[in-house]
């Protein structure tokens, strides 16, 4: 079992475009992460199953990480996943359109924000990045940034924007691969 602790930064990542060979995500892993992202005001985490053969991205499932209430907050997230028989890829998680307001010296509790809506939130924070050259077995990362919409990284440097319309009975991921991304621990 891994370990794993995203945070929550408005920091966004500016990278070159170039088009993906092929990524192909289930129907009803887009479907649920549009739900998901439409329902919850905290972050979340899954984990991500299935395979990367060359340019190719293949998920083929998902399934919540092991994460008590407390770890889940408008900012943060941790959670256990479940490494089943060398299927386990990466892992997904959300930044939530609205974030809690947390400062020393002042209760947070009720006090929310709307996060401005030029705000781009397809980005991995600083401690994002840090999980994922930590964890080295882990091989996607992708942060779901709207109802339709996601960014995702690969471990070889690579990643994409993927825009998709969640009310299609298949939606396709078209992503934009965006190259020079720095994991190096």
């Amino acid at each position: 079992m891994r370990r794993l602790f995203f945070a929550f930064l408005l920091i966004p990542l500016a990278l070159p475009a170039q088009r993906v060979a092929d990524i192909r995500i289930y129907p009803a892993i887009t479907h649920r992460w549009s739900l998901m992202y439409r329902e919850f005001s905290t972050e979340w985490l899954d984990c991500i199953y299935g395979k990367i053969i060359g340019d190719t991205v293949e998920i083929v499932g998902v399934f919540p990480a092991d994460t008590v209430p407390s770890a889940s907050t408008p900012n943060t997230v941790s959670g256990t996943c479940v490494p089943l028989a060398g299927l386990l890829i990466g892992d997904a998680h959300n930044h939530p359109r609205d974030v809690l307001i947390r400062s020393q010296g002042t209760s947070s509790e009720g006090e929310r924000f709307p996060v401005a809506p030029e705000a781009d939130l397809c980005y991995l924070s600083p401690m994002d990045w840090h999980t994922f050259r930590e964890n080295v077995d882990q091989q996607v990362s992708i942060v779901i940034c709207g109802q339709k919409e996601l960014v995702l990284f690969l471990r070889n440097g690579e990643g994409g924007r993927c825009r998709f319309d969640p009310e299609q009975a298949f939606p396709e991921c078209v992503v934009i691969r965006e190259a020079g991304l720095d994991l190096s621990p």
